[in-house]
């Protein structure tokens, strides 16, 4: 397997923790943590973030996306293992239940997969591919560079 198909499977895998973890807390919201202040705004801000995040995961090539989803995983789990020990924002958690083991298991998955996406990314860089300017020959084409660019080249060194 070549490294931009374990890229892209990773990546794959990175998008599909990420928005397992956001489905699990849309559904909560909608369950009804919505009227717990604070908690209900955080549910569905993970919500969209996460769609968005795994969207971008799948169609933007770059580091970025994938250190979000490590961001977005660690972070959700760090506010899970807060409500479920001290509480947050005045809620307490059970660390019992199918959805918390899934979100859990999801953000665990979001954060492994995207790490080993940035380290075969980072071995193997993806083609970058040239913008269009580039590809047609042309670079800058202020009538400075131009005139530099049609300009004989002096070599000095070869006189002597």
């Amino acid at each position: 397997m070549d490294s931009t198909t374990v890229s892209s499977l990773l990546r794959g895998l990175t998008a599909a923790g990420v928005l397992l973890s956001a489905s699990v807390h849309l559904q909560l919201w909608a369950q009804g943590v919505r009227v717990v202040p604070v908690i209900g705004e955080a549910f569905i801000l993970n919500a969209v973030g996460g769609l968005v995040l795994a969207l971008l995961v799948l169609t933007w090539r770059n580091p970025l996306p994938l250190l979000g989803a490590i961001g977005f995983g660690l972070s959700t789990l760090a506010a899970f293992g807060l409500s479920v020990t001290v509480g947050l924002f005045g809620f307490l958690e059970q660390a019992a239940g199918v959805p918390q083991l899934l979100a859990a298991a999801s953000e665990v998955a979001a954060v492994v997969f995207a790490a080993a996406a940035l380290v075969v990314e980072h071995r193997h860089p993806l083609p970058r591919t040239p913008s269009r300017r580039e590809a047609h020959g042309v670079l800058n084409t202020s009538p400075v560079h131009r005139a530099a660019a049609a300009a004989p080249v002096h070599d000095d060194a070869r006189r002597s």
